[in-house]
């Protein structure tokens, strides 16, 4: 009976060493450990994805093809009451026929003014690179004579830019050809700068 008595109240007696509160907290530690290392995991695999999307984008971005140049080619005649020329006498005609291949332009321009008549021709390409413009193009006693050609796009417009010489007074001639939605005019926006003064003129052609 003795026997049995003290062997029940060992086993009542708590184990040495290891209290119930110590091994609730132990508990709570290691799911604190568990839900921490899942909720690193769940934050790498967001940052995985948000960075394979920006990776996707920009290859996307540097994939995507360049916008088509539009294709000026035509016989352009002026629209005189749509055009504004000014400080300078408007022409009572005027044209200019474009050939365009890829980046090859021809310019064939024809005007009439109280002055007289004009007509010349030149190529450029459009890559930035400076052309000698064609020393017979003009008559040898025009007092406006144009040095060089370059052109390059800008966006959907096509600039063209002349050094030129007047009565002795080196400047330049800016263009810039910007084409319609449908295809049927053409506008140029003209900027002239000399020492004596700049000049703006815009002159629209529709298309023949």
């Amino acid at each position: 009976m003795r026997r049995q008595a003290r062997e029940n109240l060992c086993a009542r007696l708590p184990t040495p060493g290891i209290s119930r509160s110590a091994s609730r907290d132990s508990d709570i530690v290691a799911s604190d450990v568990e839900k921490g290392f899942e909720e690193n995991m769940f934050m790498r695999k967001i940052l995985a994805v948000m960075v394979f999307a920006a990776f996707a984008v920009s290859i996307g971005r540097a994939q995507a093809p360049a916008a088509a140049s539009p294709d000026l080619s035509g016989t352009w005649k002026v629209d005189i009451a749509k055009s504004d020329f000014g400080q300078m006498p408007p022409p009572t005609a005027e044209s200019e026929v474009i050939t365009q291949n890829g980046n090859d332009f021809k310019f064939e321009i024809s005007s009439e003014n109280d002055y007289g008549n004009r007509h010349y021709a030149f190529n450029v390409k459009a890559d930035g690179t400076d052309t000698p413009f064609p020393s017979d193009a003009l008559p040898p006693d025009s007092p406006l004579k144009i040095l060089s050609t370059s052109a390059q796009w800008q966006g959907s417009s096509l600039v063209v830019t002349q050094k030129t010489s007047f009565q002795d007074d080196t400047g330049s001639l800016k263009a810039t050809y910007s084409l319609s939605p449908d295809g049927k005019q053409l506008s140029k926006d003209q900027q002239f700068s000399f020492s004596q003064g700049d000049f703006e003129s815009k002159v629209v052609f529709d298309k023949q």
